[in-house]
């Protein structure tokens, strides 16, 4: 899965998606980021989880109890 994840990050050209592109870490590019992110052992973020949904064609739902109120987050597996 992981693979898929980084190869259809790799296809994303310039100018990349704003779902990409605001959720890059400070000083990342996009190409070290995918890099670093094919290394077994890295967890994934909000960008691995809207790709995935696009690769995959379907919808991912998270819960996150980490807050006072937990949250829901949807990622949509359309393009």
């Amino acid at each position: 899965m992981r693979s898929c994840i980084c190869d259809h990050l790799d296809t994303l050209k310039e100018p990349y998606p704003f779902w990409f592109t605001a959720l890059l870490p400070t000083g990342n590019s996009a190409s070290g980021y995918i890099k670093g992110m094919r290394m077994s052992g890295e967890w994934i973020s909000a960008t691995e989880l809207r790709a995935a949904a696009i690769v995959f064609g379907i919808n991912i739902f998270v819960f996150s109890a980490h807050q006072k109120t937990p949250t829901w987050m949807l990622y949509r597996g359309e393009k």
